[in-house]
């Protein structure tokens, strides 16, 4: 019934009502904010938990004979809807607080028609009115003072006016400096008066803001941490002047002035009577030494003019010349690399090698971005250098590969040392010399990879020259042609045999006449690239998806080599229901190699391996080879190919470890799957083709 009721009453709404804000100062500078509401004409609101009553039960009430309101967010223009939702989200927390405490105590100091601007009010509040101008009205004012009835609310950090002048002692009596000359003979300086300039100030929890000249200012986190001590004493205090006393000066300008500065205009009278107060500017000098090779020391030292003053050390009572701000941002820039200090030798010392490395690669700018940094030759010594270089050459002589390592700027013993640094994650390593190598070049991580790659332990990278297998060119060829950090030499076989790998289709190898017309363009370029890793006493794997061909890529390779006179038979090993395939497709497509299925029973397959060199090809089986393998022992085949080679994935068993067994010149794989499930399988393959 309500919800229906506030419908049909919210459609009557014609014109709707404002909420204007008025920001209130007590006498005891307690900071509010009250509200009138209405339209051209406004009634205050006497009431804000009766008026966030009414808003809750959408209720209707009456201020006055030209205001009747129905209580719904419906009934206020935009900027009213702002201030409603403020209202009652500040009377529900009077609520909370009214529920937790002895009610009638708290309501006899509550006032009714007003919100206390407390830090989280404020904060609050302050979005709702950013930009606006509203009313104000400063009780504290007396009639020396300007008074602003309006206050414009922006965000800025306004400078006070600070007048600092002598107190001074003349004969008998003592009196303030005024404009007129003073005769030095007659008067005794004790002290400075200190005027700042009197505004108004409602502390929020992460702002300050300063009412000054009508206008509300947002200040930003650095004039509220700067500012905000001094205008809470002020108002503490309740006056806008004091005095410091005579030897109170100098640490009064070497500290709070300094600190204050850009936010304050100083106005100095007389200031000639007071510059034998101002403290000499600080001079931060850091000595650095190097006593050991593993203990780097630091003496820190403030000059005042000619005063050397340790700042690690409490002022003494009569030290007000001392800037202690200036003495903690020396402190703190060497405790960040040297952490400990010695009392009794006075001196910031670690002995820790990282520390020592970091206070070398960053911590000497910023040293000398504080003061002046002075260093012993024994520090001198402590430098970083950089990665060293590392030079690889790579050859081809027959179907190995020399691979030659060498730094010029160090020796293997040294470079050993360095790569065990790496492989500990670290940024350095410290030389026997004390210097410190940096370990960020890419050329470490390339030796690196490039060792555990090839399976190569530290002896055989001190020899300087190595001999690894041929096949792993291409490998050798990416990981060093990625690396800009290590130089990289090859010589012409070396190149030639990456650059013929890469582009097959261009290779010279010629396609047999009687299947030119009968491989596709794609079988062409894997017949071509069989021929060349061939060539250069690769396997490899062919791996083309089942019905693309692999059988014909490969009797096409069978009918070449029996061209071009090439000594000894081939065996093909493949599954049991696919021997008879094999022998089918060869007579079919290369009726001039002869083949022979190893199949039958035993004697007829003993006389098929006997009679091997009077065949091009031999076909059997897996099961049948494990069974037969004794009987291979002195056969040496052209070419041994095994095809759906996943039947060897797992290399522990006896059909893998029988292709492994036999004596081939070349070996292939055909599989459409080479891994099926774990990578391990792949491994397989390959350590049958290149174990």
């Amino acid at each position: 019934r309500n919800n229906s009721l506030s419908e049909v009453m919210t459609e009557q709404i014609t014109e709707k009502v404002d909420l204007e804000p008025k920001i209130e100062c007590s006498e005891f500078g307690q900071y509010k904010v009250t509200f009138r509401i209405g339209g051209k004409k406004k009634y205050v609101l006497k009431n804000l938990m009766e008026f966030s009553e009414m808003m809750e039960q959408m209720d209707t009430m009456s201020y006055g004979k030209d205001l009747t309101l129905f209580h719904h967010m419906n009934s206020f223009t935009e900027e009213g809807q702002k201030y409603a939702r403020f209202i009652m989200s500040r009377m529900q927390e009077n609520k909370m607080v009214l529920s937790q405490t002895y009610q009638g105590y708290l309501k006899q100091g509550i006032d009714k028609r007003a919100i206390m601007l407390s830090p989280a009010a404020m904060e609050a509040f302050y979005p709702l009115i950013q930009g606006q101008t509203i009313a104000f009205n400063d009780k504290r004012v007396n009639g020396s003072q300007k008074q602003f009835t309006t206050l414009t609310c922006t965000t800025g950090n306004p400078k006070l006016s600070m007048t600092v002048k002598p107190y001074i002692e003349q004969r008998t009596s003592r009196q303030l400096v005024t404009d007129k000359k003073i005769q030095e003979s007659k008067e005794q300086v004790l002290g400075i008066q200190v005027q700042v300039e009197q505004v108004n100030n409602i502390e929020g929890e992460t702002h300050t803001y300063v009412i000054k000249d009508g206008m509300l200012y947002q200040t930003d986190e650095d004039y509220t941490k700067t500012m905000k001590p001094m205008l809470h004493n002020l108002n503490e205090w309740k006056k806008d002047s004091f005095i410091v006393g005579e030897e109170q000066i100098g640490s009064f300008y070497g500290t709070v002035i300094r600190q204050l500065d850009k936010y304050l205009e100083l106005n100095e009278i007389n200031k000639e009577k007071l510059e034998t107060y101002f403290p000499e500017n600080a001079q931060i000098c850091y000595y650095l030494d190097c006593e050991q090779k593993t203990l780097v020391t630091c003496k820190t030292v403030v000059k005042y003019g000619e005063v050397l003053v340790n700042p690690f050390q409490s002022p003494e009572k009569d030290a007000n010349y001392r800037d202690l701000s200036e003495e903690m941002k020396a402190i703190i820039g060497i405790d960040k690399y040297l952490p400990e200090y010695d009392p009794k030798r006075g001196l910031s010392i670690t002995e820790d090698e990282e520390a020592i490395y970091e206070l070398l690669e960053h911590g000497m700018e910023q040293l000398m971005n504080i003061g002046d940094v002075q260093v012993t030759d024994a520090f001198k010594r402590l430098k970083i250098q950089e990665s060293p270089k590392v030079s690889v050459g790579v050859s081809i002589e027959s179907d190995l590969m020399d691979l030659t390592i060498s730094s010029d700027n160090m020796d293997f013993k040294e470079l050993e040392d360095v790569l065990s640094s790496y492989r500990l994650k670290k940024r350095y390593h410290r030389l026997s010399n004390g210097e410190f190598l940096q370990l960020t070049d890419s050329s470490l991580e390339t030796l690196v990879e490039m060792m555990d790659g090839l399976h190569l332990p530290f002896k055989d990278l001190v020899k300087g020259t190595m001999k690894i297998p041929a096949y792993r060119a291409l490998y050798l060829d990416k990981l060093l042609a990625d690396s800009e950090g290590v130089d990289y030499s090859r010589d012409t076989t070396f190149k030639a045999l990456v650059r013929n790998i890469k582009s097959v289709e261009d290779s010279d190898y010629e396609v047999p006449e009687s299947l030119r017309k009968v491989l596709r363009s794609y079988q062409k370029t894997g017949y071509r690239w069989l021929r060349t890793i061939e060539a250069y006493g690769f396997g490899g794997i062919l791996a083309d998806d089942m019905g693309l061909g692999k059988t014909l890529q490969v009797i096409a390779v069978l009918l070449a080599a029996k061209q071009e006179g090439k000594v000894g038979p081939s065996i093909i090993v493949c599954p049991a229901s696919l021997v008879y395939n094999w022998e089918s497709e060869i007579q079919r497509f290369a009726p001039e190699l002869t083949v022979c299925a190893v199949a039958g029973n035993a004697k007829e397959r003993e006389t098929c391996i006997q009679n091997a060199k009077q065949y091009d090809v031999l076909v059997t089986s897996y099961d049948l080879l494990r069974r037969d393998i004794d009987q291979y022992t002195d056969q040496k085949f052209a070419y041994e190919i095994i095809d759906e080679a996943q039947y060897i994935k797992n290399h522990t068993t006896q059909g893998a470890k029988a292709v492994k067994l036999l004596t081939a010149k070349t070996r292939y794989a055909l599989t459409g799957t080479p891994i099926e499930n774990r990578l391990s399988e792949l491994w397989s393959i390959f350590d049958y083709l290149m174990p």
